[in-house]
């Protein structure tokens, strides 16, 4: 068995609504419904939700790899699709599976961690994480735990992106190249600082400062050292 399959028991049930919902319930199992590009209409099921717990409590989570033993239907893979919890007991209520194929490939979100030290947080930058799940294509038993993105290269005001992961062998990413995962920038307190420093446009020139060469002096103002004042007009005679 692969790192990341998990063994589950599983019941058909023939009844669905709310009252077979309820009373599969009573018998403390819970309802599921098993689906797929396989399988011909979706098949009723009834499950341990403490061994669905237990199955899926890998590092891979939602991606274990699901080997379903049903009772007189024989075996079934499948990787979860959707888990209904109780709001208030935190319980599980309902499970989705989608079937798969081990010699097929399926579409999967993987979580994505950070490594290293970024060359940009020696000089104060701060690493932000801005994608933290991929869109992958694997064989089932081929799904990562998770991707690692080396951030040592990362320089402040840079950025990485999915094209700068290494992917393991036999998976694909079908998020877009471009889509960035981490950034490094400069600290908050670092751009206020220098902010505050720059004189403010507009502002007006400090006290005692001489004026602008050729500028016009201000109305009412003296004449300048050295320069020659011009007579005051008379004014006319009323006739």
């Amino acid at each position: 068995m692969a790192e990341n399959a998990a063994t589950l028991n599983a019941k058909v049930r023939t009844e669905v609504g709310k009252g077979p919902s309820r009373r599969i319930r009573a018998q403390g199992l819970v309802p599921a419904v098993l689906y797929g590009p396989h399988t011909e209409k979706p098949m009723q099921l009834a499950v341990d939700p403490l061994a669905l717990k237990k199955a899926i409590q890998t590092p891979f989570r939602f991606n274990t790899v699901l080997e379903f033993q049903l009772e007189g239907a024989g075996k079934r893979t499948a990787l979860v699709k959707d888990v209904q919890v109780d709001p208030v007991g935190r319980e599980i209520v309902h499970a989705d599976f989608i079937e798969v194929r081990l010699d097929e490939k399926v579409k999967v979100n993987v979580p994505v961690s950070l490594t290293g030290k970024a060359a940009g947080s020696t000089e104060g930058g701060i690493v932000s994480q801005v994608t933290r799940e991929l869109v992958v294509l694997a064989f089932p038993k081929d799904i990562p735990e998770k991707l690692e993105l080396d951030v040592s290269p990362l320089k402040i005001g840079g950025s990485l992106h999915v094209s700068d992961m290494k992917l393991p062998a036999g998976v694909t990413a079908k998020t877009k190249a471009d889509i960035t995962v981490a950034v490094c920038s400069v600290p908050e307190e670092v751009v206020e600082a220098t902010v505050a420093a720059a004189p403010a446009a507009g502002a007006a020139p400090a006290a005692g400062a001489a004026p602008a060469a050729g500028a016009a002096p201000a109305a009412g103002a003296a004449p300048a050292a050295g320069g020659k004042a011009e007579p005051a007009k008379k004014e006319e005679k009323k006739k």
